[in-house]
Protein backbone atom coordinates (compact mmCIF):
# COMPACT_ATOMS: atom_id res chain seq x y z
CA UNK A 1 0.00 0.00 0.00
CA UNK A 2 1.25 3.47 -0.81
CA UNK A 3 0.13 6.98 -1.63
CA UNK A 4 -2.73 8.86 0.03
CA UNK A 5 -4.53 5.70 1.21
CA UNK A 6 -1.42 4.57 3.07
CA UNK A 7 -0.90 8.00 4.63
CA UNK A 8 -4.53 8.18 5.77
CA UNK A 9 -4.39 4.77 7.42
CA UNK A 10 -1.13 5.59 9.22
CA UNK A 11 -2.55 8.92 10.37
CA UNK A 12 -5.52 7.11 11.94
CA UNK A 13 -3.38 4.36 13.43
CA UNK A 14 -0.86 6.67 15.10
CA UNK A 15 -3.56 7.73 17.56
CA UNK A 16 -3.27 4.22 19.08
CA UNK A 17 0.35 4.86 20.04
CA UNK A 18 0.27 8.25 21.75
CA UNK A 19 2.00 8.58 25.17
CA UNK A 20 -1.43 8.43 26.84
CA UNK A 21 -2.34 5.25 24.95
CA UNK A 22 1.03 3.66 25.71
CA UNK A 23 0.52 4.39 29.42
CA UNK A 24 -2.80 2.55 29.29
CA UNK A 25 -1.21 -0.40 27.51
CA UNK A 26 1.57 -0.55 30.12
CA UNK A 27 -0.98 -1.18 32.87
CA UNK A 28 -2.68 -3.91 30.84
CA UNK A 29 0.60 -5.53 29.78
CA UNK A 30 1.77 -5.63 33.38
CA UNK A 31 -1.36 -7.47 34.53
CA UNK A 32 -0.88 -10.08 31.80
CA UNK A 33 2.81 -10.53 32.64
CA UNK A 34 2.01 -10.95 36.34
CA UNK A 35 -0.68 -13.54 35.59
CA UNK A 36 1.71 -15.51 33.40
CA UNK A 37 4.45 -15.22 36.01
CA UNK A 38 2.15 -16.67 38.71
CA UNK A 39 1.14 -19.51 36.41
CA UNK A 40 4.78 -20.29 35.60
CA UNK A 41 5.80 -20.40 39.23
CA UNK A 42 2.94 -22.78 40.07
CA UNK A 43 3.33 -25.19 37.19
CA UNK A 44 6.75 -25.06 35.55
CA UNK A 45 10.39 -25.49 36.37
CA UNK A 46 11.45 -24.56 32.85
CA UNK A 47 10.28 -22.40 29.97
CA UNK A 48 9.89 -24.42 26.79
CA UNK A 49 8.04 -22.28 24.25
CA UNK A 50 7.03 -23.76 20.93
CA UNK A 51 6.23 -22.28 17.54
CA UNK A 52 2.70 -21.18 16.75
CA UNK A 53 1.19 -23.62 14.22
CA UNK A 54 0.58 -22.14 10.81
CA UNK A 55 -3.19 -21.58 10.47
CA UNK A 56 -3.16 -22.69 6.85
CA UNK A 57 -2.26 -26.18 8.04
CA UNK A 58 -4.41 -26.19 11.16
CA UNK A 59 -7.60 -24.65 9.77
CA UNK A 60 -7.67 -25.98 6.25
CA UNK A 61 -10.09 -28.87 6.92
CA UNK A 62 -12.58 -26.98 9.09
CA UNK A 63 -16.15 -26.82 7.73
CA UNK A 64 -17.02 -23.46 6.18
CA UNK A 65 -19.86 -21.77 8.09
CA UNK A 66 -19.18 -18.29 6.69
CA UNK A 67 -22.21 -16.11 5.89
CA UNK A 68 -23.36 -16.14 2.27
CA UNK A 69 -23.05 -12.84 0.49
CA UNK A 70 -26.38 -13.03 -1.31
CA UNK A 71 -28.83 -11.64 1.26
CA UNK A 72 -29.51 -8.21 2.64
CA UNK A 73 -30.09 -7.29 6.26
CA UNK A 74 -31.76 -3.99 7.16
CA UNK A 75 -31.01 -2.71 3.70
CA UNK A 76 -27.25 -3.35 4.08
CA UNK A 77 -25.16 -5.94 2.29
CA UNK A 78 -23.98 -8.77 4.52
CA UNK A 79 -20.26 -8.84 5.36
CA UNK A 80 -18.01 -10.43 2.74
CA UNK A 81 -17.67 -14.19 2.83
CA UNK A 82 -14.43 -15.47 4.36
CA UNK A 83 -13.36 -19.07 4.68
CA UNK A 84 -11.67 -20.37 7.81
CA UNK A 85 -8.45 -20.61 5.81
CA UNK A 86 -8.64 -16.93 4.87
CA UNK A 87 -9.46 -15.90 8.44
CA UNK A 88 -6.58 -18.05 9.64
CA UNK A 89 -4.25 -16.29 7.23
CA UNK A 90 -5.27 -12.88 8.57
CA UNK A 91 -4.88 -14.14 12.14
CA UNK A 92 -1.41 -15.43 11.32
CA UNK A 93 -0.46 -11.95 10.07
CA UNK A 94 -1.52 -10.45 13.41
CA UNK A 95 0.28 -13.11 15.41
CA UNK A 96 3.51 -12.83 13.44
CA UNK A 97 3.52 -9.03 13.40
CA UNK A 98 2.94 -8.73 17.14
CA UNK A 99 2.89 -11.82 19.32
CA UNK A 100 5.49 -13.92 17.52
CA UNK A 101 7.98 -11.06 17.12
CA UNK A 102 7.51 -10.00 20.75
CA UNK A 103 7.91 -13.57 21.98
CA UNK A 104 11.18 -13.77 20.04
CA UNK A 105 12.61 -10.72 21.81
CA UNK A 106 11.48 -12.03 25.23
CA UNK A 107 13.21 -15.38 24.63
CA UNK A 108 16.43 -13.72 23.52
CA UNK A 109 16.33 -11.33 26.49
CA UNK A 110 16.24 -14.25 28.95
CA UNK A 111 18.89 -16.23 27.05
CA UNK A 112 21.26 -13.27 26.75
CA UNK A 113 20.88 -11.99 30.33
CA UNK A 114 21.64 -15.47 31.64
CA UNK A 115 24.95 -15.28 29.75
CA UNK A 116 25.81 -11.79 31.07
CA UNK A 117 25.35 -11.82 34.87
CA UNK A 118 26.97 -8.39 35.37
CA UNK A 119 24.50 -6.79 32.95
CA UNK A 120 21.64 -8.66 34.64
CA UNK A 121 22.72 -7.31 38.02
CA UNK A 122 22.85 -3.74 36.67
CA UNK A 123 19.31 -4.15 35.35
CA UNK A 124 18.07 -5.45 38.69
CA UNK A 125 19.78 -2.60 40.55
CA UNK A 126 18.17 0.03 38.33
CA UNK A 127 14.71 -1.53 38.50
CA UNK A 128 14.95 -1.75 42.31
CA UNK A 129 15.35 2.04 42.52
CA UNK A 130 11.86 2.47 41.09
CA UNK A 131 9.88 -0.70 41.79
CA UNK A 132 9.88 -4.06 43.55
CA UNK A 133 7.58 -7.10 43.32
CA UNK A 134 6.37 -6.41 46.86
CA UNK A 135 5.23 -2.92 45.88
CA UNK A 136 1.47 -2.40 45.73
CA UNK A 137 1.81 0.12 42.92
CA UNK A 138 2.35 -1.05 39.33
CA UNK A 139 5.21 0.00 37.12
CA UNK A 140 4.24 3.08 35.13
CA UNK A 141 5.26 4.60 31.84
CA UNK A 142 7.02 7.40 33.74
CA UNK A 143 9.10 4.82 35.61
CA UNK A 144 10.07 3.06 32.40
CA UNK A 145 11.20 6.35 30.86
CA UNK A 146 13.55 6.86 33.81
CA UNK A 147 15.14 3.42 33.43
CA UNK A 148 17.75 4.36 30.85
CA UNK A 149 19.91 1.28 31.27
CA UNK A 150 16.91 -1.04 31.03
CA UNK A 151 15.93 0.65 27.76
CA UNK A 152 19.50 0.30 26.49
CA UNK A 153 19.41 -3.43 27.26
CA UNK A 154 16.08 -3.82 25.44
CA UNK A 155 17.39 -1.99 22.37
CA UNK A 156 20.59 -4.03 22.36
CA UNK A 157 18.60 -7.29 22.57
CA UNK A 158 16.68 -6.17 19.47
CA UNK A 159 19.86 -5.15 17.64
CA UNK A 160 21.84 -8.22 18.65
CA UNK A 161 19.09 -10.71 17.75
CA UNK A 162 16.42 -9.05 15.56
CA UNK A 163 13.09 -10.94 15.72
CA UNK A 164 12.46 -10.63 11.96
CA UNK A 165 15.58 -11.47 9.93
CA UNK A 166 14.31 -9.68 6.83
CA UNK A 167 11.44 -7.41 5.81
CA UNK A 168 10.20 -7.39 2.19
CA UNK A 169 9.93 -4.12 0.28
CA UNK A 170 8.57 -3.31 -3.17
CA UNK A 171 10.57 -0.85 -5.25
CA UNK A 172 8.43 2.07 -6.43
CA UNK A 173 11.10 3.17 -8.88
CA UNK A 174 14.40 1.97 -10.26
CA UNK A 175 17.15 1.87 -7.65
CA UNK A 176 20.87 1.68 -8.36
CA UNK A 177 22.27 -0.82 -5.90
CA UNK A 178 25.82 -0.91 -7.28
CA UNK A 179 27.70 0.48 -10.23
CA UNK A 180 26.85 -2.68 -12.14
CA UNK A 181 23.26 -3.38 -11.10
CA UNK A 182 19.99 -1.44 -11.02
CA UNK A 183 16.99 -2.96 -9.22
CA UNK A 184 14.00 -2.67 -11.59
CA UNK A 185 10.82 -0.89 -10.55
CA UNK A 186 8.23 -3.27 -9.07
CA UNK A 187 10.81 -5.71 -7.68
CA UNK A 188 10.28 -7.34 -4.27
CA UNK A 189 13.48 -6.86 -2.27
CA UNK A 190 14.36 -8.66 0.96
CA UNK A 191 16.95 -6.56 2.84
CA UNK A 192 18.58 -8.41 5.74
CA UNK A 193 17.73 -6.77 9.07
CA UNK A 194 20.17 -9.10 10.82
CA UNK A 195 23.12 -8.10 8.64
CA UNK A 196 22.29 -4.39 8.77
CA UNK A 197 22.27 -4.46 12.59
CA UNK A 198 25.76 -5.97 12.53
CA UNK A 199 27.15 -3.29 10.23
CA UNK A 200 28.43 0.12 11.25
CA UNK A 201 28.21 -0.44 14.98
CA UNK A 202 31.62 -0.72 16.69
CA UNK A 203 32.27 -4.30 17.85
CA UNK A 204 28.88 -5.25 16.45
CA UNK A 205 29.26 -8.95 17.42
CA UNK A 206 29.52 -7.95 21.09
CA UNK A 207 26.43 -7.59 23.29
CA UNK A 208 26.98 -4.12 24.72
CA UNK A 209 23.97 -2.13 26.02
CA UNK A 210 26.21 0.86 26.76
CA UNK A 211 26.21 1.65 23.04
CA UNK A 212 22.67 3.00 23.52
CA UNK A 213 23.46 5.14 26.56
CA UNK A 214 23.71 8.93 26.46
CA UNK A 215 27.50 8.95 26.32
CA UNK A 216 27.66 6.98 23.04
CA UNK A 217 24.21 7.29 21.38
CA UNK A 218 25.07 4.80 18.67
CA UNK A 219 21.40 4.50 17.72
CA UNK A 220 21.71 8.04 16.36
CA UNK A 221 25.07 7.69 14.63
CA UNK A 222 24.13 4.35 13.05
CA UNK A 223 20.41 4.95 12.62
CA UNK A 224 20.45 3.65 9.03
CA UNK A 225 21.78 0.31 10.27
CA UNK A 226 19.29 -0.17 13.12
CA UNK A 227 16.42 -1.50 11.00
CA UNK A 228 14.64 -3.70 13.52
CA UNK A 229 11.42 -1.71 13.01
CA UNK A 230 12.06 -0.78 9.41
CA UNK A 231 12.47 2.78 8.23
CA UNK A 232 10.78 5.41 6.11
CA UNK A 233 7.03 5.71 5.50
CA UNK A 234 6.45 2.01 6.24
CA UNK A 235 8.34 1.91 9.56
CA UNK A 236 6.57 -0.05 12.30
CA UNK A 237 3.97 2.12 14.04
CA UNK A 238 4.09 -0.02 17.17
CA UNK A 239 7.82 0.17 17.80
CA UNK A 240 7.49 2.14 21.05
CA UNK A 241 4.79 -0.28 22.18
CA UNK A 242 7.11 -3.23 21.47
CA UNK A 243 10.05 -1.64 23.28
CA UNK A 244 7.87 -0.84 26.30
CA UNK A 245 6.63 -4.45 26.41
CA UNK A 246 10.18 -5.79 26.32
CA UNK A 247 11.31 -3.37 29.04
CA UNK A 248 8.31 -4.23 31.19
CA UNK A 249 8.90 -7.95 30.83
CA UNK A 250 12.62 -7.70 31.65
CA UNK A 251 11.91 -5.50 34.68
CA UNK A 252 9.23 -7.77 36.19
CA UNK A 253 10.88 -11.07 35.23
CA UNK A 254 14.34 -10.23 36.53
CA UNK A 255 13.03 -8.59 39.72
CA UNK A 256 10.72 -11.48 40.58
CA UNK A 257 12.46 -14.61 39.35
CA UNK A 258 15.87 -16.25 39.54
CA UNK A 259 16.57 -18.22 36.38
CA UNK A 260 19.30 -20.50 35.14
CA UNK A 261 19.46 -21.65 31.58
CA UNK A 262 19.83 -25.32 30.75
CA UNK A 263 22.63 -24.91 28.22
CA UNK A 264 23.35 -27.50 25.58
CA UNK A 265 25.62 -27.61 22.54
CA UNK A 266 24.34 -25.18 19.91
CA UNK A 267 21.60 -23.74 22.14
CA UNK A 268 22.59 -20.17 21.19
CA UNK A 269 22.31 -20.85 17.47
CA UNK A 270 19.35 -19.20 15.77
CA UNK A 271 16.28 -20.99 14.47
CA UNK A 272 13.25 -19.39 12.81
CA UNK A 273 9.64 -20.22 13.83
CA UNK A 274 9.22 -17.96 11.77
CA UNK A 275 10.64 -15.19 14.00
CA UNK A 276 14.13 -15.85 15.33
CA UNK A 277 14.60 -17.83 18.54
CA UNK A 278 17.37 -19.71 20.37
CA UNK A 279 17.80 -23.19 18.94
CA UNK A 280 16.72 -24.80 22.24
CA UNK A 281 13.74 -22.39 22.56
CA UNK A 282 15.39 -21.03 25.72
CA UNK A 283 14.90 -23.71 28.35
CA UNK A 284 15.49 -22.26 31.81
CA UNK A 285 14.96 -23.39 35.38
CA UNK A 286 12.94 -20.95 37.47
CA UNK A 287 12.69 -20.19 41.16
CA UNK A 288 11.16 -17.35 43.12
CA UNK A 289 13.76 -14.68 43.73
CA UNK A 290 14.74 -14.08 47.34
CA UNK A 291 15.24 -10.38 47.97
Amino acid sequence: MSGKKHKDIRRLTTTKFTPKALAAYTAIQQKIIKINESWLMRHLNQINPTAIPHPKHELGNFPDHSPHNNNKLNGLQNPPKYTHKELGGHLFDFLFASQDASTSSLLWAVAILDSYPRILEKVRTEVARFWSPECDEPLTGDMLREMKYLEAVALEVLRFRPPAPMVPHLTSEEFRLTDDYVIPKGTIVFPSVTDSCLQGFPEAEKFDPDRFMEERQEERFYKKNFLVFGTGPHACLGQRYAINLLMLFIAIFTASIDFKRHKTHGCDDTCYIPASAPMDHCKVFLSKRRM
